[in-house]
């Protein structure tokens, strides 16, 4: 299965992992909106994001996804952030993984 997006082509091999498996996606460096074509093609669809991206109109549409948001002015919100991805990854609820 191929993806075209902004000119680059992501093809997809093989079997996605199960939730089991692998209950989290690590997509790097962000330096493009690459990863979020990637989170797409692969129906991962909660993803971690600054909340200055809240306000916004794409803000709106990442809001859907159930985010987890990370406030870089709040000294705990790195360990606050780190709490949430173990409890979506380890939870039982159908958390969009």
């Amino acid at each position: 299965m191929s993806y075209l997006a902004g000119g680059m082509a992501i093809s997809i091999r093989g079997r996605q992992a199960s939730r089991k498996e692998a209950p989290i996606l690590v997509v790097a460096p962000h330096s493009s909106f690459l990863d979020s074509c990637i989170v797409y093609a692969t129906r991962m669809s909660s993803v971690i994001v600054r909340k200055e991206s809240m306000d916004n109109y794409v803000g709106k549409l990442i809001n859907y996804t159930q985010p987890v948001y990370v406030w870089r002015d709040d000294p705990n919100s790195r360990q606050n952030t780190i709490k949430e991805i173990i409890e979506r990854a380890t939870s039982k609820e159908d958390w969009p993984q």
